[in-house]
């Protein structure tokens, strides 16, 4: 396997496991007040990230197992798509509550999930 391909493979599942992590905590935790209030929407994110989360995994250990296969290019690239959404998305909620910590944190997963993309799209 090619460096590229390690990339593919580590960066998505370390995001993949702390994004599932992250939920875990916060909902274990109780530090999801919308979930305590019956809102609808923050349940629907929830169970978005954490197939974001999953899909992840699957399409990293997918290039450790078979890097070519067209389904592990699929789940690949689809992770990395779901995560970009994510990326997007996500931050809004922690600039309204003024969380600059956090909305830092996406910036910073774009750094990884950039050259990621790059690898997965255009090779090494």
């Amino acid at each position: 396997m090619e460096l590229g391909d390690w990339y593919l493979t580590i960066v998505p599942v370390l995001i993949g496991v702390g994004m599932l992590g992250f939920w875990i905590f916060a909902v274990a935790t109780r530090r999801v007040s919308e979930i305590e209030s019956g809102g609808v929407e923050i349940r629907f994110h929830i169970a978005a990230e954490v197939a974001t989360g999953l899909v992840l995994i699957v399409g990293g250990l997918a290039v450790l197992t078979d890097e070519d296969a067209p389904s592990t290019i699929f789940l690949s690239a689809f992770g990395l798509g779901m995560l970009a959404y994510t990326l997007i998305v996500s931050p809004g909620y922690f600039v309204e509550r003024r969380d600059a910590r956090m909305a830092w944190m996406f910036a910073g997963f774009w750094v990884l999930m950039i050259p990621a993309i790059i690898v997965r799209f255009f090779g090494t």
